[in-house]
């Protein structure tokens, strides 16, 4: 079994990242688009390409080279609106490896949810902020809202979804729906469903 102590790797400018940590990422000034960076998640850490990650003893593969990304979008990536806001993001279904070369230092990003001072947090260095996330090929965003903010939901399943998951992603005409008080049904008692007829929600098969 691969090793489950925390895994780091120093970048060029002595920093030292590890998963889950978050980046600045651009290729060369060869073949970049004219972004002058990106902003992603650390996923995991990979060796040359056609090596598996770990031995067969489950120790980590070296050199390392490589990097698996989950990219974070700009509004103005996806869209042609303007969003003055320069420290908000739009969090993606979309994740790519790259050479560990291209990752330039460290930067900080978090759910609007865990910001509890946001104009500071605004104020400070490579900090950055979401509250959806786009999904490229349905080229749609949907809202990303708290796991602990759903109620409207069979007391079981939210305690599953909570125990798994901080966040959930839902379109955003929903959320007013898994957000509200739990609704039982007046004659068993038993949680009831939205109604089907709406387009919104499909009708439920046994």
């Amino acid at each position: 079994m691969p090793s489950s102590q925390p895994y780091s790797i120093k970048l060029k400018n002595g920093e030292e990242v590890k998963v889950n940590d978050h980046v600045y990422c651009s290729p060369s000034w060869g073949v970049r688009d004219g972004t002058p960076y990106s902003i992603a998640r650390i996923m995991e850490f990979l060796p040359s390409q056609g090596t598996p990650t770990f031995d067969k003893d489950g120790k980590r593969n070296e050199p390392i080279t490589r990097v698996r990304l989950a990219w974070y979008y700009r509004p103005s990536d996806v869209s042609d609106r303007t969003v003055a806001d320069s420290r908000l993001l739009l969090a993606a279904i979309y994740s790519e490896v790259c050479e560990l070369s291209q990752l330039r230092s460290k930067c900080y990003v978090l759910h609007r949810d865990r910001i509890s001072d946001l104009a500071g947090w605004k104020k400070r260095p490579d900090r950055f902020y979401f509250t959806r996330l786009f999904d490229p090929w349905l080229r749609k965003e949907f809202e990303v809202i708290p796991a602990v903010t759903v109620r409207n939901v069979p007391e079981h399943i939210r305690e599953v979804l909570i125990s798994r998951y901080e966040y959930i992603v839902a379109e955003r005409e929903v959320v007013p729906d898994l957000t509200d008080d739990l609704r039982l049904c007046d004659t068993c008692e038993k949680w009831c469903p939205p109604y089907v007829g709406d387009d919104r929600f499909p009708p439920a098969f046994d």
